[in-house]
């Protein structure tokens, strides 16, 4: 767990944090708000039983919920069930793109996503692990749950993740009814969801990926390149074409078309990404260590620390790393 707030703080140090969002409104509550985010109902329900109608309730909320998903994450990746392969785990994920959107969108719906997503890769094995999964990420962001339970469909078809196809299928119903029915209220009251707004901001987010490109792909994954790239390498030719299509094609493309970019690959390939980075990393480290290669954590810690997380927003910008600590200085100046 000291490790794991270690590299929360590092990824502090490298993303800084921005609050996003806007104060919670529960006279309506719960019908769903005439906004993008309308049947995102996690912060908006939390602030509603607590009474929390500031303007930085979402925000100590979604902190509330990352700080519940690193502590799973902590948990889940002791050192007495991975060992070594438990903390090579935690850089990949909190130093690359996934530690990167939390900080940087503290108030929105992400945390949500990240914390669910995570439950499914460790208990997805189980149709309860799967249940909780999907109601945490629907409780963020139900169009997103779908793609992402999609996503993870898709690598199941690889022996290694066969026996998780069930309860993903599963999962995946889950997610459509959850979504199908959030989107009739929706319908109901007369407000649209996030559907409603790809047309109107298609051109945009073409504009931002590819204003972008090739940076773009870089920073849908980070670090996480290196351990996708063994997979592939590792794979036949089939099970590379299901594995490209859970982790990278199918949420590359919503990304493309989105305004938000980086944060929507997360949101959408998180479940998958996870689920096989638990499965592959430990098998490459006792790869690296017959070919002579020692002290992995060293060497991938250096490598995240210095490899740029790169993240890039809705203004087209890129976010790069410690632009904070420049603008800090700049201020001074």
């Amino acid at each position: 767990m000291l490790f794991v707030i270690g590299l929360a703080l590092i990824g502090l140090l490298k993303a800084g944090v921005q609050l996003v969002g806007t104060s919670a409104a529960l006279e309506s509550w719960p019908e769903p708000l005439p906004t993008a985010d309308s049947i995102s109902y996690g912060n908006r329900s939390i602030a509603f039983i607590l009474g929390w109608e500031f303007a930085g309730a979402y925000a100590r909320i979604s902190l509330c919920v990352s700080v519940v998903a690193l502590v799973v994450l902590g948990f889940v990746l002791r050192p007495g069930r991975y060992g070594v392969d438990g903390r090579l785990l935690a850089i990949v994920i909190i130093l690359g793109p996934i530690g990167q959107v939390l900080m940087t969108n503290v108030g929105g719906h992400d945390a949500w996503m990240f914390l669910g997503a995570l439950v499914t890769a460790v208990f997805g094995r189980t149709v309860g692990g799967v249940t909780a999964g999907v109601v945490l990420m629907s409780l963020g962001n139900p169009e997103q749950a779908v793609i992402a339970m999609g996503c993870l469909l898709a690598i199941t078809l690889i022996p290694n993740f066969r026996e998780r196809r069930r309860s993903t299928l599963f999962g995946l119903l889950l997610a459509i009814a959850l979504l199908g029915a959030l989107s009739l209220y929706a319908m109901h009251v007369g407000v649209s969801t996030r559907g409603g707004y790809i047309e109107g901001y298609l051109l945009q987010g073409l504009h931002n990926f590819f204003i972008n490109f090739p940076l773009s792909l870089f920073a849908i994954l980070g670090i996480s390149w290196i351990v996708v790239g063994w997979i592939l390498a590792d794979m036949s030719n089939r099970n590379r074409l299901f594995f490209l299509i859970g982790i990278v094609v199918v949420p590359l493309v919503f990304t493309a078309i989105t305004v938000d970019q980086t944060r929507v690959f997360v949101g959408l390939s998180g479940a998958a990404l996870m689920t096989a980075l638990l499965d592959a990393v430990p098998r490459m480290r006792r790869r690296a260590h017959l070919i002579g290669l020692r002290n992995p954590l060293a060497w991938t810690l250096l490598v995240a620390v210095l490899l740029p997380a790169v993240l890039i927003t809705y203004t087209g910008a890129p976010n790069v790393p410690y632009a904070w600590i420049f603008g800090k200085i700049a201020a001074i100046n």
